[in-house]
């Protein structure tokens, strides 16, 4: 039995413990992130790590159930909550919502743990686990000692991390979902006005195929094919900027291809009447959350963990309702006001995806393409909800039989359902050439971002992970005919923000890119390592540096060893941080028979994995220019 346990979520927590507590030999103190780990380290004080008591079985319980709770909104008493025929609460982004219930059962089972293993009389922590702490039943009474909540628990999507420009503005700010709208509203009706790259409705009538969330930097060799087709083409991007420099912007000087101005969509008729039903809408949430519905719906194992979330669900309903709203009521205008001959979609799980998909009563054909590199296999094929896999209701464009196969094995999907289109993202990545402007040797290290949708993020899988960049980068700085880059994945994760600070301490001279080119880098290097935390989830950068014929090293931070077909077939080298990376990192630079195999491997892989080489996004164009319209 433990007289006082102390539990640390970050620095804010830290600078409240009263001191005393951290002299006393009664006390222990349990960190539950990185963030508490590192600062209660730095301070010396003795600490435990309890997400360690968590096994490999019950993260996955959790994470299972998750993926059972994440269609909540589908219960039969939720149908009131209609608005132009979409359910409002249908809306939210699934992985969001997903990473939630993952991330507060993760917190509630350590909480659980640590007070069953200890039974201490005192807990000191912030009020932010009042109810956590409330859900957890003990034998004995334990007094609760709460400092005032000072935790930024953000969702996903509460703030926006912004490191790219958008129009001629540089950005490298954190800021609310709310103004970040607002500045790109700004910026595209400003740049898109005056070069006039808005879709005028007086080409309605004419066939059209719609572009959800697409970056057209990246689909360029799509829509350009497409702008020599007598369609309209164009890109309705409500959550992502369309236009976002003037080198992405010149693909809208092509009189067919146009950026949907949505705005305008709205009258301010259409205003007043969402702002009557919004109040009610808004007490009927209120209502609903209040209700003993919502404890069954959330109930797991014997308990609810509704009364921990509900708070942080209700506030981003509340915050995100009347634009929720007004997305509904864009859409069915668009899907009724339009010709639309196709619309197509990167995923399934987006807040703008979904109002498309909830909305569609004129059944237009929906084509999802496959987006990210995918290899799942029968111990990963759990996790391929992430990526709206499980549950495919439309027609999805898969980037080869590999792809094709799977779903038809494991998810039962009709072979009429699928396109084996190829990849044209990728397209421009088959013309490429290698840039050698540099004597010494280049070598691309890309880590992936640690999610905690999955529940496998842990403090020691951080503490390893930075263990073995700081390895990788001992070993190049030692030799000084190598050059490092680093390139981290664009993706709004709080791991990439602790990356950054991590190679700022590092060694300050190291440029990490983001938003930088991902063809320029993989051009100019010789050769690309790339971290992968996750079993299931191999990074697109692997692909693309397999196109363009650079030796690659996988390295997981795990004592997992990938199961990748890439892998099983040699095309790239893959080990865990407990092999000689040393030795491999010298074989991808500068052994010739190392870089020659895999070349050759990589050749072969690439024919089975990909369809249409370099050629993808003229198929796709021809397969989307004869769909014909549902009826």
């Amino acid at each position: 039995m433990t007289e006082n346990i102390v539990i640390v979520y970050g620095k804010k927590d830290f600078e409240k413990i009263p001191t005393d507590l951290i002299h006393n030999k009664k006390t222990k103190f349990f960190a539950l992130n990185t963030e508490s780990h590192k600062i209660l380290s730095q301070n010396k004080i003795q600490h435990e790590i309890p997400d360690r008591m968590i096994n490999d079985s019950e993260r996955i319980e959790i994470f299972d159930y998750s993926v059972r709770i994440r269609h909540w909104y589908e219960n039969k008493n939720l149908e009131k909550f209609s608005f132009e025929g979409i359910n409002i609460l249908s809306i939210l982004d699934d992985n969001e919502f997903q990473s939630i219930i993952v991330k507060v059962m993760l917190n509630l089972l350590i909480i659980k743990k640590i007070i069953q293993n200890e039974s201490p009389k005192r807990i000191f922590a912030s009020s932010f686990f009042s109810e956590y702490l409330s859900n957890i039943k003990s034998e004995k009474e334990i007094q609760l000692n709460l400092w005032t909540n000072e935790h930024n628990d953000d969702a996903f999507w509460d703030n926006v991390s912004i490191k790219q420009k958008i129009g001629i503005i540089p950005l490298s700010v954190n800021i609310s979902r709310f103004r970040y709208k607002k500045i790109k509203n700004f910026i595209e009706n400003v740049f898109c006005s005056s070069l006039g790259y808005w879709f005028d409705f007086k080409n309605k009538k004419k066939d059209s195929i719609l572009f959800l969330e697409f970056d057209p930097y990246t689909y360029s060799e799509l829509l350009t094919n497409l702008a020599d087709r007598d369609h309209n083409i164009i890109c309705c991007n409500m959550r992502n900027p369309a236009f976002r420099d003037f080198n992405s912007g010149k693909i809208f000087q092509k009189e067919n291809i146009k950026i949907l101005n949505h705005q305008k969509l709205i009258s301010q008729e259409n205003l007043r009447t969402i702002h009557k039903i919004e109040k009610d809408l808004r007490k009927e949430i209120d209502k609903l959350f209040d209700s003993e519905i919502m404890l069954e719906i959330f109930r797991y194992d014997l308990n609810s963990i509704w009364p921990i979330i509900r708070k942080k669900i209700l506030t981003m309903y509340k915050n995100r309702l009347l634009e929720y709203m007004k997305m509904a009521l864009i859409v069915k205008k668009i899907i009724h006001e339009i010709n639309l001959k196709a619309i197509v979609k990167l995923n399934d799980i987006g807040e703008t995806e979904k109002a498309f998909m909830n909305s569609n009563s004129k059944n237009i054909p929906l084509i999802l393409l496959q987006h990210g590199y995918t290899d799942y296999n029968d111990n990963s094929s759990r996790f391929d909800s992430t990526n709206g896999y499980s549950s495919i209701k439309d027609t999805i464009a898969v980037w080869g039989e590999t792809q094709k196969k799977y779903l038809i094995e494991k998810r039962n999907i009709s072979p009429e359902k699928i396109i084996v289109s190829g990849s044209p993202k990728h397209d421009k990545f088959f013309y490429q050439k290698t840039i050698n402007d540099s004597r010494r040797k280049r070598i691309l290290l890309a880590p992936r971002a640690i999610t905690e949708m999955t529940g496998e993020d842990n403090i020691d899988l951080h503490i390893k992970y930075e263990k073995l960049l700081e390895r990788i980068y001992s070993t190049v700085s030692k030799n000084p005919d190598i050059e490092l880059l680093v390139k981290l994945h664009p993706i709004q994760l709080e791991h990439n923000n602790e990356l950054i600070q991590f190679f700022r301490n590092l060694d300050s001279r190291i440029h990490v890119n983001i938003q930088s080119s991902v063809i320029d880098l993989i051009q100019k290097s010789d050769a690309v390592i790339s971290i992968t935390s996750e079993e299931w989830d191999l990074s697109s950068i692997v692909l693309e540096s397999q196109i363009m014929n650079k030796p690659i090293l996988n390295i997981s931070p795990t004592d997992k060893r990938s199961e990748f077909q890439c892998v099983k077939e040699n095309s790239i080298i893959s080990m865990t941080d407990n092999d000689n990376i040393e030795g491999a990192i010298n074989d991808i630079l500068f052994d010739d028979k190392t870089i020659k195999r895999l070349k050759q491997n990589t050749e072969e892989y690439l024919k089975k994995y990909l369809a249409n080489h370099g050629n993808a996004s003229k198929k796709f164009a021809e397969y989307l220019t004869v769909i014909k319209k549902n009826h």
